[in-house]
């Protein structure tokens, strides 16, 4: 449990400055209400309640001689005037400390979603691969927010205590007594709600896993929506997002159902003590009218705040689940983070070959690639054949560095690919994909993402290689067309030519591509096929197919 905590501290390292003064003003709004309470007693006496106001001994007096201190007089102007000053100072400190809450929780949800947005993009790939990307999707939508909750409730939960300690000093000013009488239902509520916070912690576990759930179901439906209508099987989504959801609602209202259930033992047996209270300060300790109607005043007022302490470590406890969860993914990013951020991005080339050297590779005991020996020559294209299951995915990952081989090596101009600039070897290498993913965006946004620095000069050249340039002109914006989501508004042979500019601005010295002519109709594979023979004079180009049709083109063809 003590782990547990140190994980919810560290949630307030980068707000440390805004929580201290969350206490500070805290330890302020429990002294000014403090002072305002201790005025009752003075108006008590003024209003004729109390007549010790003129003794030279008791509460009052004192009271009267911090006044005289001050050069004031123990009147009612006077008090009422110091009342209203000292209420006016309580609500501005409020409002400050309402204002800072809100910068706090912002602050948080905002430094750990960066964080975690910025461990994940890079992460090992194999680690990233290991979970769901709706996971991702949950931590940062629904899981962070309590990043900010949480510390929110951490640092109300240090306040509610200084206020109670402050109520309870005041309270033993005027009672040693009376005040250990106030602190026993504090204490019966503490041990009785020792099985409730395991159960809310229970709860708050369940809950994670059914918002996992629900991501999951939401990713998987708009990503198949077209699938989904075609087979008209909306409804078997429509019923499991609907279970879903019910069995979230159902641990929200049992979370909400164990607290509302401590407050609701806490109020009756706070009513209960104030007739105790009562009974013991008038028979047994024999206390003064004015005294006690400020006790009862103060026990009233410590209750609410009583309850709302326990409640706020409760919601601490159901929302911890979901911190630890994520600080878990963090911690293993962190582990296993690439390291290529680190190393320096010297220039490299690609000269003589690239060659597989009895490499073994598996995806944990599913075996893929078994003393795999090939040479790939420089400004040729290589054709990876074999149909779907043979590994032609995984070479290519294992040539974007994304896999480490398991045995064998990967040698780049005789060198180990191991002993490799990561980060070099990226910057020399364009990828494109089985699926052709582009971004809700325009078609220049979209290639520029290959090579920010590209000119207008670049693209039109790439444009007009890739024969797009005329297709461009036809359309209404011309470059500043967005696409639709994943490029839903082109064509299949359009979407294709804006990925081939995205790869080709990068001007790369090898340019890999995963069955990327797929979707594609006899005439762009013509355009594509022609395209290749004109590139590879300037690159080498690996592609990955099951098709023939590429053979007549291929200067080295390695059959898996």
């Amino acid at each position: 449990m003590i782990r547990k905590y140190k994980g919810v501290v560290a949630l307030i390292n980068g707000v440390k400055k805004r929580a201290f003064v969350a206490l500070l003003l805290s330890l302020f709004l429990g002294l000014s209400e403090g002072v305002s309470l201790l005025l009752i007693i003075p108006l008590l006496s003024i209003a004729g309640v109390h007549e010790a106001h003129e003794a030279k001994t008791g509460f009052v007096a004192k009271i009267a001689q911090t006044f005289e201190s001050f050069g004031l007089e123990l009147n009612l102007i006077t008090v009422l005037c110091i009342y209203i000053i000292i209420l006016s100072a309580y609500t501005l400190i409020k409002f400050y400390q309402s204002m800072n809450t809100i910068k706090i929780s912002q602050k948080v949800i905002v430094d750990w979603r960066v964080k975690f947005f910025n461990i994940l993009s890079k992460a090992n790939w194999e680690q990233f691969k290991a979970n769901k990307f709706s996971d991702y999707q949950n931590v940062l939508t629904i899981e962070v927010k309590k990043f900010g909750s949480i510390a929110n409730l951490l640092v109300n939960l240090v306040g509610n205590s200084i206020l109670i300690l402050i109520y309870l000093i005041i309270s033993s000013f005027l009672s040693v007594e009376l005040t250990l009488v106030a602190l026993i239902p504090i204490l019966v509520i503490g041990l009785l709600n020792i099985s409730v916070n395991r159960n809310t912690y229970k709860i708050g576990q369940k809950t994670v896993g059914f918002n996992q759930d629900l991501q999951l179901n939401i990713v998987e439906f708009l990503s198949a929506i077209k699938l989904v209508k075609a087979y008209q099987n909306e409804e078997s989504h429509q019923m499991r997002f609907s279970e879903i959801n019910h069995e979230v609602e159902e641990k929200v209202v049992k979370f909400q159902y164990e607290t509302q259930k401590t407050k609701l033992i806490f109020e009756v047996m706070a009513a209960i003590f104030v007739v105790i209270y009562i009974y013991l300060a008038l028979s047994v300790f024999e206390s003064d009218l004015a005294e006690i109607l400020l006790l009862i005043f103060i026990f009233v007022r410590l209750v609410p705040k009583a309850v709302k302490l326990v409640g706020n470590y409760q919601r601490i406890l159901n929302q911890l689940p979901g911190i630890e969860r994520t600080q878990e993914l963090m911690s293993s990013f962190l582990v296993q983070q690439t390291e290529y951020d680190l190393q320096k991005s010297d220039a490299l080339n690609l000269n003589e070959s690239l060659v597989f050297n009895n490499v073994d590779f598996a995806y944990g005991s599913k075996e893929v690639l078994k003393q795999l020996s090939f040479s790939i020559p420089v400004k040729r294209i290589s054709l990876l054949k074999g149909e779907s299951g043979v590994g032609k995915s995984t070479i290519i990952d294992l040539l974007l560095g994304l896999y480490e081989v398991k045995s064998g090596e990967i040698l780049i101009d005789g060198e180990p690919f191991s002993s490799i600039n990561k980060s070099a070897w990226k910057n020399i290498v364009a990828y494109i994909p089985q699926e052709p993913y582009l971004f809700h965006d325009t078609i220049m946004a979209n290639i520029l993402w290959g090579n920010p620095k590209a000119t207008d000069t670049d693209v039109w050249e790439v444009l007009e290689l890739i024969e797009a340039f005329e297709f461009i002109k036809r359309l209404p914006k011309g470059l500043d067309t967005v696409v639709g989501d994943r490029g839903e508004q082109l064509s299949g042979g359009e979407r294709q030519r804006v990925i081939l500019a995205r790869a080709l601005i990068k001007k790369p010295k090898v340019l890999i591509l995963d069955e990327a002519t797929n979707q594609l109709d006899e005439e762009n594979v013509v355009l594509i096929s022609k395209l290749l023979e004109q590139l590879k004079l300037r690159m080498t180009i690996v592609f990955a197919t099951h098709q023939d049709r590429f053979d007549k083109i291929a200067d080295n063809i390695i059959q898996l």
